[in-house]
């Protein structure tokens, strides 16, 4: 892979475990391989939008990005 598709494939796979990570205050350190098992799939690809929003209480913002999927590492869900 090239250095473009290894630094998509590391971001996705924090994002996809972006769960685990979140808290509060605190972050958990993961390990790239556990991260790797704990996620349901892996891809490189490239962002195509990207929409920010409050939740209800306004007091988080959540961003959710589209991605177009070039080729799946791992598992498989869809072009996009």
């Amino acid at each position: 892979m090239h250095v473009r598709s290894v630094f998509a494939l590391g971001c996705l796979v924090v994002v996809l475990s972006w769960s685990e990570l979140a808290h509060p205050s605190t972050q958990r350190a993961l390990k790239l391989a556990t991260m790797v098992e704990k996620s349901d799939f892996i891809f490189v690809g490239t962002a195509v939008q990207t929409q920010s929003a409050w939740n209800a209480e306004h007091t988080r913002i959540y961003t959710r990005t589209t991605f177009e999927v070039e080729e799946y590492v791992k598992g498989g869900a869809g072009g996009t």
